[in-house]
């Protein structure tokens, strides 16, 4: 998915319009990934969630309490690829999100989706579409291969579990492939900085309009 076309226009976050609740909230869950959404869009409304099940349903129904009914929500962070043919740095999409094995109740919004992929694809990111698994811890080897050959292409530990606690509201879920199959011990450090480029990189195009979403998203 490629578009050379820069996207023009001032950050949605420019301003002081963090408060508005056209603008999404991104939230991620450990400290190295909000750092790299800083750099790439200084002023963003950011919120961390911790990994596993416990910290992501916790800081979900936290964020939920405190959020204006239909503000949109945008899960951004790193992942481990499933299938051999990821590369790190390579962003994915979520069209589906399961939970150890099963399908969330909640499943991305099909508007903020395409409004996230568009605004990607416009900034020049190859972004793909995706269905993202979310289990309790990292998870590698054999654990990985079942879930490829259950459809799943990357896998987390905290997707899922924020949109279950987050309720009905507009959600996407972005997540930058940091290791691959092909990647080996040995070559982590170098992906995992791959994945972290593409966060920030992933942020700033994020945050330019028309991620203002007041004329968007049906909410």
């Amino acid at each position: 998915m490629r578009i050379d076309e820069p996207l023009p226009g001032r950050s949605a976050w420019a301003s002081g319009r963090r408060g508005d609740p056209a603008v999404p909230v991104l939230v991620t869950a450990i400290w190295i990934e909000r750092l790299a959404i800083g750099l790439g869009r200084p002023g963003a409304p950011i919120r961390r969630c911790g990994m596993g099940p416990e910290k992501a349903r916790s800081a979900g129904a936290r964020l939920a309490a405190g959020l204006a009914p239909g503000r949109p929500v945008i899960v951004l962070g790193v992942c481990g690829a499933l299938r051999r043919s990821a590369k790190p740095g390579q962003v994915v999409v979520a069209e589906r999100v399961s939970v150890e094995g099963r399908e969330t109740a909640l499943s991305p919004d099909d508007q903020l989706t395409s409004v996230v992929v568009d605004a990607l694809r416009r900034s020049g990111i190859r972004a793909e579409l995706g269905a993202v698994e979310t289990v309790r811890r990292p998870v590698w080897g054999t654990r990985r291969a079942e879930l490829a050959a259950s459809g799943g292409d990357v896998v987390d530990t905290e997707t899922g579990y924020l949109f279950e606690a987050l309720g009905a509201r507009p959600m996407a879920a972005v997540r930058a492939v940091s290791d691959a199959p092909s990647t080996g011990l040995a070559g982590l450090p170098r992906s995992g900085l791959a994945g972290l480029a593409a966060v920030r990189r992933t942020a700033r195009a994020l945050g330019r309009p028309p991620l203002h979403l007041s004329e968007g998203i049906g909410y």
